[in-house]
């Protein structure tokens, strides 16, 4: 009984280990992209590199932003309220260049999540 109770202890503390490689040890650069006509979001609202969310106001479309986040962070999303239902407009999230989430629509509230 006790010789099943240790095999089962070590294959759960030592065979379960997973082979990290190194971009999963190293920072994931993020950007955050909106392109379409010229316009004025009233608000944006991304996470940042902590995964919590911050808002900036009456930004100028296209926009873009870069963050560096570190590995332990995998998911990203944004959102941006542009005041046009008639307009078309794609925002794309990228990870260390590839793009990972994107979204194409001709509504108010334009969003984006992603994981990676």
């Amino acid at each position: 009984m006790y010789l099943i109770l240790a095999i089962i202890l070590a294959f759960a503390f030592f065979g379960c280990s997973s082979d990290n490689s190194s971009e999963d040890e190293s920072d994931v650069t993020v950007k955050y992209q909106i392109t379409g006509p010229a316009a004025i979001a009233t608000s944006i609202i991304y996470t940042n590199t902590n995964g919590n969310n911050d808002t900036i106001s009456n930004v100028a479309i296209p926009w873009e932003k870069t963050l560096s986040f570190p590995a332990k962070v995998r998911v990203a999303s944004f959102s941006a309220t542009i005041p046009s239902n008639t307009e078309t407009y794609t925002s794309k999230i990228f990870a260390n260049g590839k793009e990972v989430g994107s979204s194409t629509r001709s509504t108010i509230i334009h969003s984006v999540s992603a994981y990676w």
